[in-house]
């Protein structure tokens, strides 16, 4: 499994989980806060410059 911002299955999700955001009526300001970040890196994941990893 390719693990890289540029892998098409990741850059399909980016899509996905700014709208979850945004339909839980959620800033990247606010999400930032509750996962201890700085705003800068909900952007960067949103715009694939950061690769967000679940496990």
């Amino acid at each position: 499994m390719v693990k890289s911002i540029k892998a098409e299955a990741y850059q399909a999700i980016l899509p996905i989980l700014a709208s979850a955001r945004l339909e839980a009526g959620l800033t990247q300001a606010e999400v930032a806060a509750r996962l201890g970040k700085p705003q800068s890196y909900i952007s960067k994941v949103e715009q694939g410059e950061r690769r967000l990893d679940v496990v």
